[in-house]
């Protein structure tokens, strides 16, 4: 009942108006009822009267606090200490002021020295723990959370803040954990949901983010981050539909928010709408210019469509934002291929090997392609048969080496080559085609007769049928 206590007080000061402890009294009711510039007010009479009240001193640096004048605030705090250094609440706020200004080393000193005077102060291991959160000394941090909810098993921040900590180190099912106990604590703390749920979608949990998620929108409908990654989890499991639905919300929301596009444009791809993906993308660029995953997805949508030329741009500026992400110089070869630009696109496919070793079977069969179009067949072989010790079991490296051994005059190489390729996937037309022209020139007339009448058998495009019938036809002759 603070509006009384004033009332009182002041009468009390019509009966003696100079006793410093009333208007220190007065101070109190008008700070504990939020007025804060009157709580002033108050002790600078109540210091006038009597400079050595370090109450006042106290009590006024928390009123400048309120009124976010934090360097006459920590000026207060400091006169307070002066006068009794033994108040662990002075050094807790006067840290907190620091922090404040950013100050977090300084911080870190005063509720260093709070925790000395007062082992038991919850609220002083929670202040440091979020000055170490905010140097990014999440072990620290930890540490002081722990102590913090020893202290106080009910402290909401303390669980959330520890929460979070561990979510920057990484440990996902910790941070859930936490994240845990403080909704159990408050049911209705959206925050702790929200980073529930991006800690799910790291887990893969997707559906229990796509809850939590759930939650936060009812808890607050025009959250539009929360439409943003419920979205981004729906295009996780494929319900493209539902993504499309939760981003376009986010767009109403927040028409300036660049991932909501992006991840649009994702469920869109999804739908293999990529003239829409590609206008997201566009979008999402616009508003944010350096998001490199747009440029490569927009330039994937553009050579979906087989606009290679806009692909390229895209992969080049995918490229200056992040020169060593070998996919982008992959699909940039490979959009080179399909213009014919096969030296561009070796020089593509020679970059994806030089970022990564390791590369898998189709970086090789690919450059082999580009080789092989430049008639460089001995290049050729050399990579399919790279891709071959990679995935002994990839028919089209063995048919293409079998092409490029074809085009050097090894003829038998090529058969061998082209009879693994069969033994790997039988339904291939051109593979006993091509093998039954190496069996012509090893001057085997009925291996190449045998192949061609498989050929024909497989073949459902007339004009390969009249053509194998019609050397059918010559060999038999």
């Amino acid at each position: 009942r603070f509006r009384e206590a004033v009332a009182d007080y002041g009468k009390a000061l019509e009966i003696e108006p100079n006793v410093a402890a009333v208007y220190l009294g007065r101070g109190n009711a008008y700070f504990n009822s939020g007025d804060f510039r009157a709580a002033v007010a108050d002790y600078d009479k109540a210091l006038a009267l009597d400079p050595s009240l370090a109450a006042a001193y106290l009590n006024r640096s928390s009123a400048y606090f309120n009124l976010q004048a934090f360097d006459k605030a920590l000026a207060d705090y400091t006169e307070a200490i002066e006068l009794e250094p033994d108040l662990a609440a002075a050094y807790q706020n006067r840290g907190t002021t620091l922090a404040k200004l950013g100050r977090y080393e300084n911080a870190i000193q005063d509720f260093n020295k709070a925790i000395a005077l007062d082992p038991g102060l919850a609220v002083a291991y929670t202040s440091r723990g979020d000055a170490y959160f905010t140097l990014q000394e999440y072990e620290r941090t930890i540490a002081d959370y722990d102590r913090a909810i020893a202290l106080d098993p009910n402290s909401v921040s303390a669980y959330f803040n520890r929460a979070t900590a561990y979510f920057n180190l990484q440990q996902y099912e910790k941070a859930v954990a936490d994240y845990t106990k403080a909704i159990a604590l408050n049911p209705r703390f959206t925050a702790a949901y929200f980073n529930r749920g991006r800690a799910y979608s790291i887990l893969e949990q997707t559906e229990l983010a796509i809850a939590d998620y759930g939650k936060v929108i009812e808890l607050d409908p025009k959250l539009s981050a929360a439409y943003v990654n419920r979205g981004a989890s729906y295009n996780a499991l494929k319900q493209y539909e539902d993504a499309i639905e939760d981003l376009s919300r986010a767009i109403e929301l927040d028409p300036g928010l660049g991932l909501a596009y992006y991840n649009r444009g994702n469920a869109y791809v999804g739908l293999q709408r990529f003239e829409d993906a590609a206008a997201d993308y566009t979008k999402a660029v616009e508003l944010e210019p350096n998001l490199t995953n747009a440029y490569f997805n927009r330039g994937n949508s553009y050579f979906n469509l087989g606009d290679f030329n806009r692909a390229i741009r895209d992969y080049d500026k995918t490229i200056d934002l992040e020169p060593s992400f070998p996919t982008t110089y992959f699909n940039r070869g490979n959009a080179y291929f399909n213009l014919r630009q096969y030296q561009n696109a070796i020089a593509d496919y020679d970059k994806v090997v030089e970022l990564n070793p390791a590369v898998g079977a189709g970086v090789y069969l690919a450059r082999g392609d580009a080789y092989f179009s430049l008639e460089r067949y001995e290049q050729a072989a050399q990579d399919y048969t790279k891709a071959i010790e990679l995935s002994p079991g990839n028919a089209d490296a063995y048919y293409n080496r079998a092409n490029a051994y074809f085009n050097l005059g090894r003829f038998q190489q090529a058969v061998d080559d082209y009879t693994k390729s069969l033994e790997l996937d039988a339904q291939q037309v051109n593979a006993y085609y091509n093998r039954a022209l190496a069996r012509i020139r090893l001057k085997d007339t009925k291996g190449a007769i045998a192949d061609l009448e498989k050929a024909l058998t497989l073949g459902k495009d007339q004009a390969q049928i009249d053509r194998i019938r019609l050397l059918l036809r010559e060999l038999r002759q």
